[in-house]
């Protein structure tokens, strides 16, 4: 109803679920944690604890039966992602999930295939599109500074070392195609993948991609080159890299027959407009 706030189940309390989702449920003014579910007992009573929650699980079936959760945050490992999901939907509950949404395209079909029949909402936690940078770029296009979009452009360098983090994180899913689902474009590149469609107005026509396992031995891949073809005309180009031996930098770009809006700054927290209607 009107006013008040959703009443949230948060599954999961590993680092995700502790480093962004809980202090930023804590923070919002029209939705609260109201139970929290892990499969280890103590790491669910110490996020309960810490933010006021009264209500632990170890079972999230026990979390998805009670009919005052209006909506579930899901905070899990990649694969369980969809199932997951499905299963809440069945339930009645809306969904958030954590990117990406699922490891295949198989269960991310299924999984809005649930969210519809149960006319429940779903979201993706596609944080970028929220980013104040991303978000004034947006606007720039959508004033028209740059007149129609034919080209849409990220690149993100990183040195993220994913077998190390895997060992001391205890998080080998991360590592593997079972368990994450892929690597840098996948786990990243999703973020990416979001905002170009979104910056280029359309969906993709066609997507050609290489990628390599560079620096690590592990299963998914460490850096990636993709380019896409939009529906609309505009080419766009990806670039997402964990093996660059550099503290990291990126960059995107939009352009288009009339101007340019790009960002700029070590932390691409700023852009750079240039556009023939505005005359600079």
């Amino acid at each position: 109803m009107a006013g008040e706030k959703v009443r949230i189940g948060l599954i999961g309390c590993g680092e995700i679920a502790r480093n962004a989702h809980l202090p930023g449920w804590a923070g919002a003014e029209n939705g609260e944690i109201v139970a929290v579910c892990d499969i280890i007992r103590e790491r669910a009573e110490e996020q309960a604890t810490r933010y006021g929650i009264r209500d632990v699980y170890t079972d999230y079936r026990d979390l998805l039966d009670r009919a005052d959760i209006d909506a579930v945050d899901i905070c899990l490992p990649h694969a369980l992602h969809g199932p997951m999901g499905v299963d809440a939907a069945n339930a009645g509950k809306h969904v958030l999930v954590e990117k990406p949404m699922t490891t295949t395209l198989e269960q991310a079909v299924e999984l809005i295939d649930a969210c519809e029949r149960a006319q429940v909402k779903l979201m993706c936690d596609h944080i970028m599109r929220f980013s104040p940078s991303v978000r004034l770029m947006k606007d720039v296009i959508d004033t028209g500074a740059v007149g129609q979009v034919t080209y849409v452009g990220s690149r993100r360098f990183h040195y993220k070392n994913i077998v190390a983090q895997a060992e001391t994180k205890d998080q080998g899913w991360k590592v593997t195609l079972e368990g994450a689902g892929g690597g840098a474009i996948h786990r990243d590149g999703i973020h990416t993948v979001d905002v170009v469609r979104w910056f280029a107005g359309s969906e993709v026509a066609r997507v050609y991609a290489e990628t390599d396992h560079a620096l690590w031995n592990q299963e998914v891949e460490s850096c990636g080159h993709t380019l896409f073809r939009f529906q609309n005309g505009a080419i766009g180009e990806m670039v997402m890299n964990w093996c660059t031996v550099h503290p990291g930098f990126g960059e995107m770009t939009v352009g288009g027959t009339l101007g340019t809006v790009r960002t700029v700054g070590q932390r691409s927290s700023e852009i750079e407009i240039y556009s023939q209607d505005l005359g600079s």
